[in-house]
């Protein structure tokens, strides 16, 4: 692992909100979870609802449909777009994996892919729930990335095809490493976005990502934002449209989670309660 400057090491956070963000009502707050001294374990945060039954036992607390989200640049901190959903208005929890400082590994970087894929192994693991107040609905997962963050969690969710929901990139590029991408047929949702002005060539580089997915028979949309910039395509997506297809996406997972339960009588059932959610359409710009 590469030496930290220890005259520029910076710490993860939450993007700092000026006085209107703080106090607009558009940006959720942010739970931050440090990381081991020593970096092989990352940090993260946590955004959900009120946990008013973090006292229980995990197996009798509320199953949360659950995203994976990994912001781009420093990977330091929480992407304001990931704040702008206010999932804990909708009973889904959002968690943000966080380097633990400059210097070392990006996320997106083989070294970081295997830290998210252990991360993650950890919170299925988590029977005591420690590093989750809500459980995980289903132990899977809806993988969200942004810039370096969605090649993140393209690498990461081709690790554990078996653990994703879906996959959505916002910008991004195929990482390197990343060469068979024949595990990513099994996830029924990849969805992209990308903006036509974007000035890191993210466009191209998606385009390529996208034939390359069909080249492996993956079930995958790009959707090309006309006038969207690398830094606003947040602004650009349709977040009414941004939503259905999770909530599809977790719709169709849980029918096949109720499939696998009756071909096993066995097994004990996964409840959820779902709320009847108003309509969202909140937009952000993407860092």
């Amino acid at each position: 692992m590469p030496e930290a400057d220890v005259h520029n090491v910076r710490q993860p956070s939450s993007r700092a909100l000026n006085r209107v963000e703080s106090e607009s009502g558009v940006y959720s707050e942010v739970e931050i979870r440090d990381a081991s001294p020593d970096g092989r374990r990352l940090g993260y945060a946590i955004i959900a609802p009120p946990a008013a039954e973090a006292k229980q036992p995990v197996q009798r607390r509320p199953r949360l449909p659950t995203i994976i989200a990994i912001s781009g640049e420093e990977q330091l901190h929480v992407s304001k777009f990931f704040r702008a959903w206010r999932v804990e208005q909708w009973g889904w929890q959002v968690v943000v994996p966080l380097r633990a400082k400059s210097g070392t590994y990006y996320l997106f970087d083989p070294p970081g892919v295997e830290l998210v894929v252990q991360f993650i192994l950890e919170l299925i693991a988590d029977e005591d729930g420690r590093m989750l107040a809500h459980a995980v609905e289903g132990n899977i997962f809806h993988f969200v990335g942004s810039s370096n963050g969605a090649a993140a969690a393209l690498a990461v969710a081709a690790k554990l095809p078996e653990l994703a929901a879906s996959l959505t990139l916002i910008s991004g590029f195929l990482p390197d490493g990343l060469e068979d991408l024949s595990s990513l047929r099994s996830i029924p949702s990849i969805h992209m976005y990308v903006g036509d002005q974007d000035e890191f060539g993210h466009d191209v580089m998606l385009q390529d990502l996208h034939e390359k997915l069909q080249d492996h028979a993956c079930m995958s949309e790009l959707q090309v934002l006309p006038g969207a910039s690398h830094s606003n395509v947040g602004r650009h997506i349709d977040m009414t449209v941004f939503w259905q297809r999770l909530e599809a996406a977790r719709a169709a997972a849980t029918l096949r989670e109720a499939q696998q339960r009756q071909q096993q009588p066995g097994a004990a059932s996964v409840g959820s309660a779902r709320q009847k959610r108003p309509e969202r359409g909140r937009t952000c710009r993407v860092s």
